[in-house]
């Protein structure tokens, strides 16, 4: 059985067959006129990267420090609030706030840092256009 599949139970009921501690899938696409660095790359290989994507924690009125479910990037961990938006400082994936007043509907975003392997490694060339496109497919360890 797949994870992440939707399924109903005899009496109807909807369920989702997440499990635990759910794991990211990433795939990160180029083009250009120079190869890709490939030396040493392959299936199965580990990478840190520093994801695009903001992740964000709602936080209730008052609340001083958030744990988040993943390393951040450095520099990258801000607290929102209606009034205003502050870059923190973290040491990890703990984050304290306590100097900031943290109103209702505040949250923190944060870029999160995954240790990542090689699933598949993709390259199209295109010889009348001298370029070559790539696709390397990841999934989080």
């Amino acid at each position: 059985m797949d994870t992440n599949t939707l399924m109903r139970t005899l009496d109807g009921t909807l369920t989702c067959t997440t499990l635990y501690g759910h794991k990211y899938r990433s795939a990160i696409t180029g083009q250009d006129r120079m190869p890709m660095a490939l030396e040493g790359l392959t299936r199965g290989k580990s990478l840190w990267i520093d994801s695009l994507v903001h992740f964000t924690c709602p936080l209730t009125p008052q609340q001083e420090t958030q744990h988040l479910s993943r390393t951040p990037v450095p520099g990258s961990v801000c607290l929102h609030t209606p009034e205003e938006t502050v870059t923190l400082h973290e040491r990890g994936a703990d984050v304290s706030f306590s100097e900031h007043d943290v109103p209702e509907d505040s949250f923190l975003s944060y870029r999160p840092r995954l240790l990542m392997a090689v699933t598949n490694i993709t390259i199209t060339a295109n010889e009348w256009q001298h370029t070559e496109e790539w696709q390397l497919d990841l999934e989080e360890i």
